[in-house]
């Protein structure tokens, strides 16, 4: 590797490397498949699927696969080796969940058994081999539906025009945000 001496010149040297080297990657991320929302049935816990769609030439070698949640590696792949999960999530996936047969893409999916309600945030998927990478984020939300929904209103008494309306919502998430119009 070569170092100017000239700060600007440096890091014109070093951008245009980063550049060639994505242009050539052979490992890329074709397709996140995060769902935006995750309604929580209190009856049934159906687990949660994300998909990391990726391809890799076969020249590659040193193949890594990984997932973050809110910048946070909570589960690593790697072809050779059996899936891990990782930090709060070691005992809430399941890592023998297969998506495909092929040996480089067996255990791409993260499979979140029963998702809860800090699971919400930012999860990342990471693909590298020793000459490449790429990633992909996408935003999740678990959402959890009212419970019980009270809605109460009465008439004001010493006027006509005036109603009191109050809505209740109880064991909601995220909490709602009212808008009157």
């Amino acid at each position: 590797m070569c170092f100017w001496h000239a700060a600007g010149k440096q890091l014109t040297l070093l951008a245009s490397l980063k550049y060639a080297r994505q242009s050539i990657s052979s490992v890329h991320i074709t397709n996140l498949n995060v769902p935006k929302t995750y309604v929580l049935d209190r009856s049934t816990y159906d687990p949660l699927i994300m998909d990391c769609q990726y391809e890799i030439k076969a020249r590659e070698c040193g193949f890594v696969l990984k997932w973050y949640f809110n910048k946070k590696l909570i589960y690593q792949w790697i072809p050779s080796r059996t899936p891990v999960g990782m930090n709060q999530f070691k005992n809430e996936l399941q890592t023998n969940y297969s998506m495909s047969d092929s040996i480089n893409y067996k255990y791409r999916a993260l499979v979140i058994r029963n998702p809860k309600l800090n699971h919400s945030g930012e999860y990342m998927c990471s693909v590298q081999t020793y000459d490449s990478f790429d990633r992909r984020m996408a935003r999740f939300q678990i959402v959890v539906p009212e419970k019980t929904l009270l809605l109460h209103y009465e008439n004001d008494g010493e006027s006509d025009n005036m109603l009191l309306i109050k809505c209740s919502v109880f064991m909601i998430y995220p909490e709602p945000n009212l808008l009157l119009m």
